[in-house]
């Protein structure tokens, strides 16, 4: 089930969110995914928002795969960072052993 009210408010906050966490350089968190994982390889930004993380991981050689709930943080990502970010969403689904 998607939650339609969380998507709205995203999308009207878009823009606000972006500003918030605009960074020049990547996080420390991002620097250190950076160095334990495989120079090149592919990485999924699932819930991307406006892809700062995705952008950051694209100039160190990655090839992100942004993915958004929010139409306007899609739109956002594309058109800050020319990133192909998608629309998407998941659903969690567990289960348990018995």
């Amino acid at each position: 089930m998607v939650d339609e009210e969380t998507i709205r408010t995203y999308d009207a906050k878009a823009g606000d969110y972006a500003k918030r966490f605009a960074r020049d350089e990547p996080s420390g968190y991002l620097k250190s995914f950076v160095m334990l994982v495989k120079q090149g390889g592919r990485e999924l930004d699932w819930g991307c928002g406006p892809a700062a993380a995705s952008f950051h991981l694209q100039e160190t050689g990655f090839t992100p795969d942004p993915i958004d709930a929010s139409p306007e943080m899609v739109a956002l990502a594309n058109e800050r960072f020319g990133l192909k970010a998608m629309l998407g969403t998941f659903i969690l689904i567990l289960s348990r052993k018995a």
